[in-house]
């Protein structure tokens, strides 16, 4: 990941001093697309801002920017941090998953409910961000295969909110015991996959960017 920064004086010498803040996030996010670069976060004045603020910063007036500073990480770096994040937290999901089956087999009851929600909960959001990054990435063998993997873990998601709804514990202990561990299991596999993968058509971009570049230099920006 790349840190760039800039002060308010070298932004005024391109901007008039009451350009909103906002034009120039426009500006920079423009720039970084032709490089498929995105932002990851933008620091002004020397405070960190999250995405969530960054409508409310983009009303400053120039006039009042001391410093702006941005993250920025290729499109595929970003996806493959966030693939790596995940592959690191499913272990956690597992184990939780084994637990709470244990826990309903068990006959313990008390915040049940709370806790299959919660797992169902933190399951769609990982299916969710999975899929939103899956629009983002060519077809592949690999990417197929993930595709059936989460597609299965809907249906497994969808089965276990049933048994939940019909107080049949039981049978909701089992589906998070077999399909719905077995289902977080593959999916790790398919994650660690496609990461691999991902390593070594990276590794051998790097490669041909340095054999056709003038002196294999970087530049520091």
């Amino acid at each position: 990941m790349d840190r760039y920064k800039v002060s308010g004086d070298e932004l005024r010498a391109h901007y008039p001093a009451s350009t909103p803040l906002g034009r120039i996030f426009l500006d920079i996010e423009r720039e970084l697309r032709t490089e498929n670069r995105v932002v990851c976060r933008y620091i002004v004045n020397g405070l960190g801002i999250e995405e969530k603020e960054e409508e409310r910063f983009s009303n400053l007036p120039l006039a009042q920017i001391e410093t702006l500073e941005y993250l920025s990480e290729t499109e595929d770096g970003l996806l493959t941090d966030v693939l790596s994040g995940w592959l690191d937290a499913l272990p956690e999901l597992i184990q939780a998953s084994e637990k709470l089956a244990t826990r309903i087999l068990a006959g313990q009851k008390e915040g049940l409910i709370k806790a299959v929600h919660d797992l169902v909960e933190n399951c769609e959001y990982l299916l969710g961000s999975l899929t939103s990054i899956r629009q983002l990435k060519a077809d592949s063998e690999d990417e197929g295969q993930m595709d059936s993997t989460t597609d299965r873990l809907r249906a497994t998601l969808s089965e276990a909110v049933r048994h939940l709804e019909k107080r049949d514990f039981v049978q909701l202990a089992q589906v998070i015991e077999y399909d719905f561990t077995d289902g977080l299991e593959e999916l790790r596999r398919s994650l660690a996959k496609l990461l691999d993968s991902e390593g070594e058509m990276s590794a051998d971009g790097d490669a041909q960017r340095e054999d056709d570049s003038v002196g294999g230099g970087k530049t520091s920006r």
